[in-house]
């Protein structure tokens, strides 16, 4: 009879990222972000965690990677990363170096949850940002309850790293038009969420609660306290449009324009620039409606949900263009143009796809969230693998689309999760 044979663990998969190039780039950022931006990390309460962690961010900027990355030094971090970036050899390549997780952006991606459990494993610190997204109004967007499920898993001491001046040194909404970038203060601030211990004690609820709360940031309220002076002095508007599509003053949907110099509606005159610290201003010297985007945002998010609940929205119709990401290349080419419909079961589109007619609908079932495409102002929608990228002719329908999905979806979520009670 044989001898039994203990087999030898099994060495990780998810090895830390290459110590040089990744030393040696988190320095020169550190540098930059001191002398550019002045900023301050306070990282006491996470300076001397040992073992496997789990590192919880919020998204501010697309840079956002690099503050948590110094933020988390001497720790080495493995970052789950958009599968959308790995699209060319060179940034797969660079990815690889790095050992990053590629994640199917807002759908169901095992491949990703194994791969966290092995960093976990091998005693790594694994990085997400939770919101899936970077906001495009200056405060935290919906945290996908997910991050629970994952968190009880892993079962890992969680870290949590809030992000504070972010958005309004690089604002989404002014990527591309020339004036996305003002130089003040930043600050990153660390804290343990919830230690292994801990994790195992709580329930699903209470993990969720204590994230949300944690990685909870307004820039604009941070922004009230610290009274921070951008660079350059005057603010440009450009780009407002993209996010704001409803009129505090008239409460018209699509009249709002914005230029360099100001935000105004087209229906009954209602004008606001931007001062030097980021906050609405009325040049005639009145009170604004909403001094900042943030609160200007959630208005309209309010004012959308009780049309959605009053069956006001749906459904929703617009030409749009499609566009869509190719094996080797980085970011979108064409593929066509068409409809898109959203109704009470998710998005239709039809049109053309590369000289083909076609016809797809993607259900709420299948796609939790839609999001906002900063470089081409556009929605991305993942299907089968792929994501694509529509284009409504009318660009200040995008973000009403988006919301009108991620609200719709929350309703259709809510009335199935009653007719499983009722069943």
């Amino acid at each position: 009879m044989e001898k039994h044979r203990h087999k030898k663990p099994r060495k990780p998969r998810i090895k830390k990222p290459f110590g040089p190039l990744y030393y040696f780039a988190a320095v020169a950022v550190e540098c930059y972000y001191r002398l550019a931006y002045g900023i301050n990390i306070e990282r006491q309460a996470t300076r001397k965690i040992k073992g496997p962690i789990l590192v919880l961010a919020n998204h501010q900027c697309f840079l956002d990677f690099m503050l948590v990355a110094i933020t988390m030094l001497p720790r080495r971090l493995n970052f789950m990363v958009s599968s959308f970036y790995y699209k060319t050899p060179f940034m797969r390549g660079l990815l690889g170096v790095l050992q990053t997780i590629p994640k199917d952006q807002f759908s169901p991606d095992i491949s990703s949850i194994k791969k966290s459990i092995d960093c976990i494993r091998g005693g790594n610190a694994l990085a997400i940002f939770p919101e899936g997204q970077v906001t495009f109004y200056g405060s935290t967007t919906d945290i996908d309850p997910s991050i629970a499920k994952l968190i009880k898993k892993l079962g890992a001491t969680v870290v949590g790293v809030s992000i504070r001046g972010h958005f309004l040194c690089n604002p989404k909404h002014a990527q591309g038009t020339g004036a996305d970038r003002h130089f003040g203060k930043l600050e990153v601030v660390t804290d343990i969420l919830a230690t292994s211990d801990e994790i195992r004690e709580m329930s699903e609820t209470e993990i969720y609660q204590r994230v949300v709360k944690g990685l909870s940031q307004d820039d604009y309220e941070w922004q009230r306290q610290r009274q921070v002076r951008f660079r350059p002095r005057r603010w440009s508007c450009l780009g407002l449009d993209k996010v704001i599509y409803y009129c505090p003053s008239c409460h018209e949907y699509f009249t709002i324009k914005s230029t360099k110099e100001k935000v105004y509606c087209e229906n009954c005159g209602y004008t606001t620039t931007l001062d030097r610290y980021g906050f609405f201003q009325c040049p005639d010297g009145s009170q604004p409606v909403y001094d900042t985007l943030s609160n200007w945002y959630q208005a309209q998010r309010t004012c959308l949900k009780k049309d959605l609940e009053q069956n006001r929205v749906l459904p929703v119709q617009c030409s749009c263009h499609l566009m869509t990401t190719k094996k080797g290349n980085y970011g979108y080419m064409d593929a066509g143009k068409g409809r898109m419909v959203l109704d009470d079961e998710g998005i239709l589109y039809e049109g053309t796809r590369f000289d083909e007619n076609i016809s797809w609908r993607i259900r709420y079932a299948h796609s939790p969230r839609l999001t906002h495409n900063s470089p081409t102002h556009s929605i991305d929608i993942p299907y089968d693998r792929e994501l694509l990228s529509v284009i409504p002719e009318n660009k200040r329908m995008m973000i009403y689309i988006i919301e009108s999905y991620n609200l719709a979806r929350q309703r259709w979520e809510e009335q199935r999760e009653k007719k499983l009670d009722q069943a």
